[in-house]
């Protein structure tokens, strides 16, 4: 028996990985930061507790800093930034000033479809 801690959030490290893992999984919590930003490492355990209690949501971190092409892509502005999917659509997305509460609310009312 190993003792092998598991990863709360994937890492993805390309557009195409994001758009799959976005339209391969039911409810999708997707965490766009940069390593060098302070918001953004303030904000991981934040976001790690939120993966932990919504364990059957699928989440995943990008650091954008590795990914030039994410702004247009996804219509990005500045990090963090936090985008929810159900079924491969948008059901909320917060950059900068992250509203937990708004987060948690919309996580738990699509959660109970999944």
């Amino acid at each position: 028996m190993t003792n092998e801690v598991r990863q709360v959030m994937d890492k993805l490290e390309s557009i195409k990985e994001i758009k799959n893992y976005i339209q391969s999984n039911e409810l999708v919590l997707i965490y766009f930061k940069t390593e060098d930003n302070g918001i953004c490492r303030e904000l991981d355990s934040l976001i790690e507790s939120v993966s932990e209690k919504y364990n059957k949501m699928s989440s995943a971190k990008v650091d954008t800093g590795n990914l030039p092409a994410i702004p247009n892509d996804f219509k990005m502005f500045t990090v963090p930034e936090i985008v929810v999917f159900m079924k491969g659509t948008v059901v909320v997305e917060q950059s900068r000033y992250i509203n937990f509460r708004e987060i948690e609310e919309v996580l738990s009312n699509y959660y109970k479809y999944i």
